[in-house]
């Protein structure tokens, strides 16, 4: 991500009240205020959905705000995918003319961004924040943070040759249709970059250039490795997440304790990021079962009223028809008279009433 992009995500994590109060109180030891916004801002973008949403300024540059799409109703998106869309709006830009400065990030990407936030957070909540048992402690921590990494180990070269050695790394596969994918541990056997890329290294957008590789099925409490029933697979370095250190054990290989480390903290992340999308089903499931129980609810009164209405009406109807006085003679003969007589037809009840077809 543009270089940018991080320094106005930083600026807007200064600018917040408490992060101002932390400053403060450390005023009188200026280390130990910059301590407390280092971690205020590893702190706020480590969180699950810290890299989802969009960071506005204001036209005059006097405020900003980090609207997180977690805030706002559920999407159809965030049902699908858990995956975080960042937003870093150019704040020279209004309008038509906005711009976002923060690329793509493919969800092997934010889970390699995550994990490295939410270790910087962590460690760098062992700062002591009053006096230093030992000299230089805060210090040692903060160097322990920013220590860089070995080379290349968060980028994917477009060859491969064996003077390399083994290519260990950890990639995103999608091993069902849930959208989140498994963190799996990886041999790199082959790249065949995508037509004239010339550069030595991949993009991480890049989903034509493939990748052919052997997964292994790794033992986490040990970081033994050997190759799964089905290893051999193709991908793409969209799928690419972090090169690790593989050391070969006879038939097998074994992951380094680094590798172990980053493995199983973002397979954790992975799972929470399944209880996020399983979240936001239900938030937006729930009202449309409610609705839906609540137009059915209404629907069982019309079976039972007309039943009382045809009721009451028939109780009405013998109420108010006149009673003939019974005669002797057989009902065949009645009904001959009634027809014959316009007297007779008078006394007949009616057939509206009555409920007959004339």
């Amino acid at each position: 991500m543009a270089t940018i992009a991080w320094l106005l995500m930083a600026v807007h994590v200064c600018s917040l009240p408490e992060t101002h109060e932390q400053a403060i109180l450390s005023g009188q030891r200026p280390m130990v205020a910059l301590l407390a916004s280092l971690a205020a801002f590893f702190h706020h973008y480590a969180t699950v959905d810290g890299l989802d949403g969009s960071l506005v300024f204001a036209p005059d540059g006097s405020s900003s705000e980090f609207r997180k799409s977690s805030e706002k109703k559920p999407s159809p998106r965030q049902i699908s995918s858990p995956w975080g869309e960042l937003s870093v709006l150019d704040p020279t830009r209004e309008g038509t003319e906005s711009l976002d400065l923060a690329p793509r990030l493919p969800p092997a990407t934010q889970i390699l961004m995550s994990y490295e936030l939410r270790r910087a957070s962590q460690r760098l909540q062992c700062v002591p924040k009053g006096r230093e048992i030992t000299f230089g402690d805060g210090r040692m921590v903060l160097e322990e943070v920013f220590e860089p990494l070995p080379e290349g180990v968060n980028a994917l070269p477009s060859f491969s040759v064996s003077s390399m050695g083994i290519m260990g790394a950890l990639m995103l596969v999608e091993k069902d249709a849930s959208g989140i994918g498994a963190v799996e541990l990886a041999i790199i056997d082959s790249i065949a970059p995508k037509f004239a890329w010339a550069a030595a290294f991949l993009h991480r957008n890049d989903e034509r250039s493939e990748l052919f590789v052997r997964l292994l099925e790794v033992e986490e409490r040990t970081g033994a490795a050997r190759l799964q029933k089905s290893p051999e697979v193709v991908l793409c370095p969209c799928h690419f997440i972090c090169r690790v250190q593989l050391e070969k054990e006879g038939r097998n290989w074994r992951l380094d304790a680094e590798g172990l480390e980053r493995m199983k903290a973002m397979r954790w992340y992975i799972n929470e990021s399944r209880s996020r999308l399983k979240d936001a089903k239900t938030q937006i499931e729930a009202p449309a079962k409610k609705e839906q129980e609540s137009s059915s609810t209404p629907s069982k009164e019309p079976v039972t009223e007309p039943a009382k209405e045809k009721e009451t009406t028939s109780v009405d109807d013998k109420e108010n028809t006149p009673v003939k006085p019974q005669e002797s003679g057989p009902s065949k003969k009645v009904s001959e008279q009634a027809v014959e007589g316009s007297e007779d037809l008078a006394k007949l009840p009616s057939p509206a009433r009555c409920g007959r077809t004339p």
